[in-house]
């Protein structure tokens, strides 16, 4: 029995109405399906969008592109539709780039070639994103490099940080990137690491040929990172008096005083007009002998005849002759004769540097005078200089001195105070509030302060109170950290004894007793005559 008509059918015999209905109704839709099915486009295929592409590659447009971008499904396929975008325009071949990367996580082979796409259509923060994603700049330095290079060249440089930079050094061996990561450390308050970069960024500049010949690493950027070594020790030879003073300037805060009195002395020679500033460095080295060595002037009739080579070569006659100078090629400077204020205050002529002082008159001569006051006087006036000019850092900086030299600290915490509206402009700020963190018993705020700020350039002393700012704030184990490093700092017996009895202190607040045993040993090792070391020795319980 047939269930439908074909053509010239009759109908079935005693078929129910209801049913021929029903069998017309479904013949009809079966018939409809069919050509639905016939008239509807064929399903989608990556391969049949690329045989697309490569039928008319530059005909089609970017959506079909995007459209296989959206169906590829492997490396393989990413990698064959990128090939034949990038004989396209730059920007197609970005947005197919772009759209892979959207799609799904990606290859390695496939980020590279997307950065290539970015990088042709100049399209450098979506570059940038590669880098944070599926690529490692340490692993691909010179592609990290090359995106780097171009983006500064359009100026379009994304942000970068410190490590990103170093990389960037490590491959193209061009200074300039350490010069850049030094900026990024100093942006950040990290100062030594700043300081190391540009120390290796001066090396690099002198043995690299790919660094340009012209190019210089900024004189006052390595100061004010504090990178002496590097000045003193690397920077190139210069007939530029600046370039010199500031060596001659680091050369004396590392201690290499005979280097620096050659370079101040060699200023005052080729340039005895350009600055006042290698004459009072001059004076000042003479002064400070004079002072060490505990000079007195003879009295007549025992002073030597004032023309004889013991008065001429005297260090307070060599400060004085260098003053002389100074005065009589800088007799308007105000530096200059605030300099000769201090000096004549130093050797006991009071009245004389006040002259001076207020002869300059103003800010700069009320700060200098507040250096010459009575110590029973000190707290009303450095008050009274700071209500003089209370939007100066400069007065902040000299009141708080002031004070803290007096010794009058009730005064100074409450001048920190005040100063901590100014504190932007206070470069020692953090300095001043240390100490007065240190003289109300907040140790720990004090020893976090000095470890994130500094100084740098504190040599000994600066490891070795921050390790006893360390032990009294209860930190033992930070403390032995910061006194291994002032044992290896010591200039002397002396110094390194102190340092090894300080660290045994802190060993014995561990109660790590052989430690601090091997300490207090070493410290009488190295100062046979250290009766603390002695006594400390005595009190640890022998092994019975």
């Amino acid at each position: 029995m047939k269930l439908g008509r074909e053509a010239g059918a009759q109908p079935v015999a005693g078929a129910p109405q209801w049913e021929l209905v029903w069998l017309r109704r479904a013949a009809v839709a079966a018939t409809l399906s069919m050509v639905i099915v016939s008239c509807s486009p064929p399903a989608r295929s990556f391969s049949a969008l690329l045989a697309r592409i490569d039928s008319s590659p530059t005909v089609v447009g970017e959506e079909v592109f995007l459209s296989a971008a959206a169906l590829a499904d492997d490396t393989e396929e990413r990698l064959r539709l990128l090939k034949r975008a990038a004989t396209r325009d730059p920007q197609l071949y970005a947005a197919t780039a772009s759209a892979l990367v959207r799609a799904s996580a990606i290859s390695e082979p496939v980020a590279l070639a997307a950065l290539d796409a970015f990088l042709h259509a100049r399209r450098f923060s979506e570059a940038t994103g590669l880098f944070k994603g599926p690529l490692d700049p340490r692993s691909h330095p010179s592609e990290f490099a090359e995106m780097v290079v171009l983006a500064d060249r359009y100026d379009a440089l994304p942000e970068l940080s410190t490590m990103d930079l170093v990389a960037c050094a490590d491959s193209t061996r061009d200074a300039r990137f350490l010069v850049a990561a030094a900026v990024n450390a100093m942006q950040g308050g990290d100062r030594s690491t700043a300081a190391t970069l540009l120390g290796d960024a001066l090396r690099l500049s002198a043995e690299s040929p790919l660094t340009p010949q012209d190019f210089t690493v900024p004189i006052e950027l390595l100061w004010d990172s504090g990178a002496l070594m590097a000045i003193a020790d690397y920077l190139p030879e210069s007939d530029d008096p600046f370039t010199v003073l500031v060596s001659a300037d680091a050369a004396l805060l590392l201690g290499r005083v005979a280097e620096a009195s050659e370079k101040y002395s060699w200023l005052v020679r080729r340039f005895p007009t350009f600055s006042w500033k290698p004459y009072a460095m001059l004076a000042r080295m003479d002064d400070s002998t004079s002072a060490a060595e505990g000079e007195i002037p003879p009295a007549w009739p025992l002073a030597p005849d004032p023309l004889s080579y013991a008065a001429l070569s005297s260090p307070m006659a060599m400060a004085a002759y260098h003053y002389s100078a100074m005065s009589k090629h800088f007799p308007s400077e105000p530096g200059a004769t605030l300099e000769l204020a201090r000096w004549r205050y130093r050797i006991g002529d009071v009245d004389e540097a006040r002259s001076l002082a207020q002869s300059v008159g103003g800010e700069p001569g009320a700060i200098a005078l507040l250096g010459f006051t009575e110590p029973e006087r000190v707290v009303p006036e450095a008050l009274r200089l700071v209500a003089m000019y209370p939007d100066s850092a400069g007065a902040y900086e000299a009141a708080l001195e002031a004070l803290a030299v007096a010794e009058a600290w009730d005064g100074y915490c409450a001048l920190v105070s005040s100063a901590r509206l100014a504190a932007n402009g206070l470069f020692r700020f953090w300095f001043w509030e240390v100490l007065c963190d240190a003289l109300s018993g907040r140790l720990e705020e004090a020893a976090a302060a000095v470890r994130r700020y500094g100084p740098d350039i504190a040599g000994f002393e600066g490891a070795y109170d921050l390790g006893l700012l360390e032990l009294a704030a209860g930190h033992p184990g930070r403390a032995r950290e910061d006194l291994a490093l002032a044992i290896n700092l010591a200039d002397g017996v002396d110094e390194r004894a102190k340092a090894l009895i300080l660290s045994g202190d802190a060993a014995m607040a561990q109660r790590d007793v052989e430690a601090a045993r091997e300490l207090y040993t070493a410290a009488l090792g190295s100062a046979s005559q250290s009766r603390v070391a002695r006594s400390r020795l005595e009190r640890i319980p022998g092994d019975d």
